[in-house]
């Protein structure tokens, strides 16, 4: 959306991504969810800049840090993106920054590891129906050999 509607500030070479134009992206989403007659599903890593009249529930979809590291390695993805992609999903950045924006109540967690992307489906839409329970409380920082990871990424090679 972002890219198609020229909402790229500019491109960052070093993350190889672009840095959108958040006030422009939020214009523009809005404006989409407005038109939309029943429901509107957006797919986004933004969610915390769509104003929460506009939101039923945020789905934080979250995936084993080991599974994610292997997951971009094997999509070619550099190093230091993978190593960013596992630290935010380590420290749970997309659902914090869901939190700071909108009551907890919206905001539910989904661990997605080794799951079919139906039973996914399924659990948004037991969700959204009442007869599943939305929470937050996925914590890899428990479990994950963070040394481990360190390792595989080998944190001092910037690449």
């Amino acid at each position: 959306m972002a890219l198609s509607n020229n909402l790229c500030l500019y491109y960052d070479e070093e993350r190889n991504s672009c840095v959108i134009d958040e006030d422009g992206v939020k214009d523009l989403a809005e404006r989409v969810i407005k038109q939309c007659r029943e429901y509107c599903i957006v797919d986004s890593h933004y969610g915390e800049i769509i104003s929460g009249s506009l939101i039923e529930k945020i789905f934080v979809l979250r995936l084993h840090p080991r599974e994610l590291m292997l997951r971009l390695i094997r999509r070619g993805w550099s190093k230091s993106k993978v190593r960013e992609n596992v630290e935010a999903e380590l420290l749970a950045v997309c659902t914090s920054n869901a939190l700071n924006q909108h009551p907890k109540d919206k905001v539910c967690e989904i661990d997605v590891t080794g799951r079919a992307p139906n039973a996914v489906v399924n659990d948004i839409v037991g969700i959204l129906k009442g007869v599943a329970k939305c929470v937050v409380g996925v914590d890899w920082l428990e479990e994950v050999d963070a040394v481990l990871i360190n390792k595989l990424l080998n944190v001092g090679n910037p690449n």
